[in-house]
Formats: structure tokens, C-alpha cells, sequence
């Protein structure tokens, strides 16, 4: 019954697990969010309008991204990592479990004028947000040229401005190259994802490294975990696959 921190806050969000053995606790006073640590003792000054994320097994870093502001990446001294330029910035990724042992990514969006592909001098010009991914360290590691790119734990699901799909690893090399021929979807526990014929509609399920681990002639491939998977035949009776 001792307390830790009398109730004097607007809000506070807590972290402590295996991602954030240091413990965190966001706190928000008089408008303004700041970070103390598990005792209650200050890390960063109450002075962002959003609330700071640690992100998971970086040592002390910080993302702090507002809905209608640039967001960055600050440190426990509160030093800026990544500049505060980046929309929709936000790690990605449960590194703690992940067997990967990749470092944290960031994902982030630009604002981008396109000519919607035409060459003509009567183009007409339009704004789309594209995505991109970046280091701990602000470099970057995929540019910004994609419509859409979904993160999970082992691999990322890549979209083009054509809306055609590919698979990538953390360090942007191709696990399956975008291709109008198949989409993907879904992130499961034993690191496999599901791949879908677009003419067929039929699914099938690929292994992390590519490899095309059950047949593309499932009308749905479903949640593998410890081994086994769950699948519909062309009949539309389910059951159970090891992988």
C-alpha cells in the first residue's frame, strides 16, 4: 500500500515487461507528457504534447509522435536521436520474443507529390503519403517510395504505389520481390506467412526465408502455431496440417 506516486496526474501509462526490463511510467501533467522512472524519479522534463514510447531493447530510446505534428526519437537525456521531421512514426516489431534478433526499426511517412504516372504536360499532380523505413540512428533503411508497409514480428509486407505486393526481411532485402501475381497476409506465431493466388483466390503459406512451406490450393490457410496449421480445402471442410 505504499505509494509510489500520489494521484496528481492527468494520465499515466506504465511499462515493464520482458521489451522494457528498465521500467517506465509515462506521466502527463498540466497538458504535457514526461517519463519517470520505476521509483517515480524523472527521465524526461514534462514537455511533449505526445506521449513518449520506449522503444523496446534500445537502451533508452524514445519515439514521441503527435497525430497532426512531425514526430522523432529522443534519448534519456532527452537529446535528439532521429529530428522531429518524420509523420507517423512508430517502431515496430516484438523484438523481445522475435528470433530475428534484429534491431528495432522505425516506420515513418512523407508527403509526396506525384503525377499519378503520367508523362503529358496536362499531368495532374497530387499528394500520397508513402512509407519508408528507418534505423535507430536515423539512417535509412528502406526509402520512402512505398503505399504501405506491414510490420510484423519476422517480415514485412510490402505495397506498391500499384498496389502490388512483395515480402522483405528487416534489412529491406526481398524475401518474395512485389509481383502482381499473389498477396499476402498475416503474421503467425511460428514465422510463417500466409501467400494468396490473385486469379485463383487459393492460399498457400510461405516459411520466413521464402519457401513455399504448404501448396497454394487452400481456399484459406490459417493461424500456424507449435507445428500445426488449420486449413479449408477446395470442398470448404477445414483441418489440420503440420508445417
Amino acid at each position: 500500500g505504499k505509494i509510489v506516486l500520489p494521484c496528481e496526474y492527468e494520465e499515466l501509462l506504465t511499462y515493464n515487461d520482458m521489451a522494457y526490463p528498465e521500467g517506465y511510467i509515462i506521466a502527463k501533467r498540466n497538458g504535457l507528457c514526461g517519463v519517470l522512472d520505476w521509483n517515480g524519479r524523472p527521465i524526461l522534463p514534462y514537455r511533449y504534447d505526445a506521449r513518449p514510447k520506449p522503444i523496446a531493447n534500445s537502451g533508452g530510446l524514445f519515439v514521441v509522435c503527435g497525430d497532426d505534428r512531425p514526430g522523432g526519437v529522443v534519448n534519456s537525456k532527452g537529446d535528439t536521436v532521429v529530428p522531429f521531421r518524420y509523420l507517423n512514426l512508430s517502431e515496430f516489431g516484438n523484438f523481445d520474443f522475435g528470433k530475428t534478433g534484429s534491431s528495432p526499426l522505425l516506420i515513418y511517412s512523407v508527403e509526396k507529390t506525384t503525377n499519378n504516372g503520367e508523362t503529358s504536360s496536362n499531368h495532374t499532380k497530387r499528394k500520397q503519403i508513402l512509407s519508408g523505413l528507418l534505423d535507430l540512428n536515423g539512417r535509412e533503411v528502406l526509402a520512402p517510395v512505398y503505399k504501405n508497409l506491414f510490420c510484423g514480428d519476422n517480415a514485412i509486407i510490402v505495397t506498391d504505389t500499384n498496389d502490388y505486393e512483395g515480402v522483405m526481411d528487416f534489412k529491406g532485402e526481398w524475401i518474395r520481390p512485389i509481383s502482381p501475381l499473389y498477396t499476402y497476409d498475416n503474421y503467425y506465431d511460428d514465422f510463417y506467412v500466409s501467400i494468396k493466388d490473385r486469379r485463383t483466390r487459393l492460399e498457400g503459406l510461405i516459411s520466413d526465408d521464402g519457401k513455399l512451406v504448404l501448396p497454394i490450393e487452400y481456399q484459406e490457410v490459417w493461424y500456424p502455431i507449435k507445428g500445426l496449421v488449420q486449413v479449408k480445402d477446395r470442398s470448404g471442410l477445414w483441418g489440420l496440417m503440420d508445417t
